[in-house]
């Protein structure tokens, strides 16, 4: 049983084992199919991926060369629009000057588009200038020129994008054509002639103010009325320009008013009180020439109007005394002595007048005394001229607010000068007198000079300059108030040279005696 049981169970297992056998073969058949099946099936999937591959790589290769023709392309076309930012000589998109576009013209086009806008700033046609009736035409073209700087501006917008660096040329191009870009033209008025022009009118117009002035003057008489006084214009000549360059930069030709100011003269009163200062000196037992030259001085002199400020000048008023000038031979006072001049004796009119003008309380500018005292006026009050230079000369000088008159003549002998001038501004006198007084002596240094002049006669002698003592003499002015002196004052200190003589003396005359000697004169050497 248990044998049976046992080979039973012998035969169970081998049948087992048989199975077992048989199942496992089962298997690594269908193992080897798997891996058959799956070799073939990664063979092609790898045959496919390999395709795939190369596929791919064709795909990339063609994007990247489509990418890079894409890319040529754009940058070709940058270049092109950066090119003809440079070069092609066109104004850019967005690009207007004084709010005319001119994208895409060349310069020329852009120049004739903006000669409208240039033409329109420059001044044409007239202006009248108008003062009371009259009118002044100003053509404006002829006195005011108009510059402008559109060339430049021209130049700098065909330029607005212009770069060395591409990038940042084509960023401004885009920003331009985006927001637009305009230029503004400069306008320059050149006003050079306008002062020049305004001027010209000016002194059509102007009219000095007068003081009260004299009128109906009368050289024969030495008479002359005191007229009103007459008020002045004068052109704002300044505002008159401004008006005019107003009138240009805003483009009217509307007459423009001249403006005028009256000017008042220079003294309140219209009416001045006039006086009369009058001074004579007498030319008794001059010669005939020194008469005619006395006369013919005073003829110049007579009627002089000096106005307020001016300096009155005798050599300037008589001229130079020459004989082609007129004049005639007569002594003068030279060194001490006399000399036969051209003119000789018109000092007496210079010393005449110096007194009056003092009187007149007028300032004296310049006077000076003869070398010795002269005849006709007491020491310290004369005025010499020099004849010959105008070294020395004798002037005053209206100092009053008024104009005055100056009046010479003769009669009988007798050498009148009158100066007519407004009244003294001061209550504190109404009269002047002159007076003089030697204030010390001047003694000769030394001997009398005798020479010989072998041209005299034996025995004749000729003194040229005789010996004389000199002084020193004060002058004043007395300052009177109805006839009462009121004050005193110094006028000028005059010095009288001394002076030792000279004589010649002809030949000696015959020998009278053994001891007479011919080497002196009146005890004085001879020289010579």
């Amino acid at each position: 049983m248990e044998n049976r049981t046992n080979s039973r169970q012998a035969n169970g297992d081998s049948q087992k084992k048989k199975t077992s056998n048989s199942h496992k073969g089962i298997r690594i058949l269908l193992v080897s199919i798997l891996c058959v099946a799956i070799l073939i099936v990664a063979g092609v999937l790898l045959t496919q991926q390999s395709k795939e591959g190369a596929q791919a790589d064709a795909d990339a290769e063609a994007a990247r060369i489509a990418q890079e023709t894409a890319e040529r392309k754009q940058q070709e076309a940058l270049q092109i629009q950066y090119d003809r930012i440079m070069h092609s000589g066109l104004f850019l998109q967005g690009v207007t000057i004084e709010g005319i576009d001119v994208c895409g013209m060349n310069r020329p086009e852009a120049a004739a588009a903006l000669q409208p806008l240039i033409d329109s700033h420059k001044p044409v046609g007239s202006i009248d200038l108008v003062y009371g009736d009259r009118t002044w035409p100003v053509d404006l073209s002829a006195y005011v020129a108009v510059s402008n700087d559109s060339e430049e501006v021209l130049d700098a917008a065909l330029k607005a994008a212009r770069n060395d660096d591409m990038s940042a040329a084509l960023k401004t191009a885009e920003e331009i054509a985006a927001n637009g870009k305009d230029y503004s033209i400069t306008f320059s008025y050149n006003y050079d002639k306008l002062p020049g022009l305004v001027a010209d009118i000016a002194s059509q117009i102007d009219t000095a103010a007068k003081s009260a002035r004299f009128v109906n003057i009368d050289k024969t008489a030495h008479t002359a009325d005191a007229s009103g006084s007459v008020t002045g214009l004068k052109v704002l000549q300044e505002d008159l320009v401004r008006l005019l360059q107003d009138a240009v930069a805003e483009g009217t030709n509307a007459p423009i008013e001249i403006p005028v100011v009256v000017t008042e003269p220079s003294t309140e009163e219209s009416v001045f009180r006039t006086r009369d200062f009058e001074f004579s000196t007498t030319f008794r037992g001059s010669t005939e020439n020194r008469v005619f030259n006395i006369n013919k001085g005073v003829d110049i002199v007579n009627g002089t109007l000096l106005l307020p400020g001016e300096t009155f000048s005798m050599n300037d008023t008589l001229g130079t005394r020459s004989f082609s000038a007129g004049w005639k031979e007569a002594n003068a006072y030279v060194s001490g002595g006399t000399d036969l001049q051209a003119g000789g004796g018109v000092c007496q009119i210079s010393t005449t007048l110096y007194n009056a003008a003092v009187m007149a309380d007028l300032e004296i500018v310049s006077r000076q005394n003869h070398s010795i005292p002269v005849s006709y006026i007491k020491k310290g009050l004369d005025a010499t001229i020099n004849s010959v230079g105008f070294i020395i000369d004798f002037q005053f000088r209206n100092n009053t607010p008024y104009d005055l008159l100056i009046f010479t003549w003769t009669e009988k002998k007798n050498l009148h000068a009158k100066i007519i001038r407004c009244e003294f501004e001061t209550d504190e006198y109404d009269e002047i007198r002159l007076s003089s007084e030697e204030v010390s002596t001047i003694e000769p240094d030394g001997e009398t000079v005798v020479t010989q002049d072998d041209t005299l006669k034996p025995g004749e002698s000729v003194t040229d300059v005789a010996r004389r003592t000199g002084s020193i003499w004060q002058s004043y002015k007395e300052y009177y108030k109805n006839g009462h002196l009121v004050k005193k004052e110094p006028l000028a200190k005059s010095t009288y040279k001394a002076f030792n003589g000279s004589i010649r003396v002809g030949p000696p005359l015959p020998e009278e005696t053994p001891s007479a000697s011919h080497n002196t004169y009146n005890g004085l050497p001879i020289i010579g």
